[in-house]
């Protein structure tokens, strides 16, 4: 089964294919067979959009975030499941940031910086399952990234 869904504290399962009505704090697991998490870094890691944040903002919204991000992060670890990054921000910034803010040590899975393609950042993730770093999730690859 192939099909994900987030469980809450009050055992409701919702299919992804529509926004789950849930508070931050309601997440409990990931149902399915989730392999690997990977995370936009400006305006999702950090509290604002790349656009408007340079890259000292950047770290210090990642470190002022970290001990918020951090438990989570945890969970998803201790579950075997790998995390990355994908953005738009360049590479090395969002590694200076991740550990700056004592998180790197969460993110095993690849980091991707200047992720700028024709298919947008999911034909990125789409290659990487394929070809690239996240080939290892086999055939269906796709389905098992969140």
């Amino acid at each position: 089964d192939t099909a994900l869904s987030v469980a809450s504290d009050t055992s409701r399962q919702e299919s992804l294919d529509t926004s789950p009505d849930l508070r931050r704090g309601d997440q409990l697991s990931i149902v399915g067979a989730v392999r690997a998490v990977l995370f936009d870094f400006d305006g999702t890691l950090t509290a604002t959009p790349g656009d408007r944040a340079d890259r000292r903002t950047k770290v210090r919204e990642l470190g002022d975030r970290a001990p918020m991000l951090a438990p989570w992060l945890e969970r998803l670890q201790e579950a075997g499941i790998a995390m990355g990054v994908v953005s738009k921000s360049s590479e090395q910034t969002v590694v200076d940031a991740l550990e700056a803010a004592g998180l790197r040590r969460f993110f095993d899975g690849p980091v991707r910086g200047k992720a700028l393609s024709l298919d947008g950042k999911a034909g990125i993730i789409e290659t990487m399952c394929g070809s690239g770093a996240l080939a290892h999730l086999g055939a269906a690859g796709l389905q098992r990234v969140l």
